[in-house]
């Protein structure tokens, strides 16, 4: 689900794919389910941690759709769904250019005004020697 900005009428993607996407563990996850399909026990595998809080990990990212799961015979086969990260990528991409602008307009204002010398400072332009 995409919500939209009210101030800009922009779309920003879920609160839930931010939040899936900030831990380092799932993370991690998306990054082995970049290869293929694999079961939660094949992903617990990479992990220091028990299946159940991979079990967790995974339910969040199904949850908000960056995860999917297809059910073969008594397994469940896990792949990644990256759609919601476009979202994601848009969002990045408008602030980056909000950035962008406020630092165009920035140097416009320093550029704009005339340079002026502090004569108490040190090393400024006609300061005592």
């Amino acid at each position: 689900m995409v919500t939209h900005m009210p101030e800009t009428g922009l779309a920003e993607p879920p609160e839930g794919v931010f939040r899936a996407i900030a831990d380092p563990t799932r993370r991690a996850i998306l990054d082995g389910l970049s290869g293929g399909e694999r079961t939660a026990g094949e992903i617990a595998s990479d992990f220091g941690v028990s299946r159940p809080a991979i079990s967790k990990h995974l339910k969040l990212l199904e949850a908000v759709g960056l995860v999917r799961v297809e059910k073969v015979g008594r397994e469940r086969r896990f792949r990644a769904d990256p759609a919601p990260l476009t979202d994601v990528e848009r969002w990045a991409a408008r602030q980056r250019l909000a950035l962008a602008r406020r630092l165009v307009d920035l140097k416009a204002h320093l550029e704009s005004e005339p340079f002026k010398t502090d004569p108490t400072a040190r090393g400024s332009e006609g300061a005592p020697p």
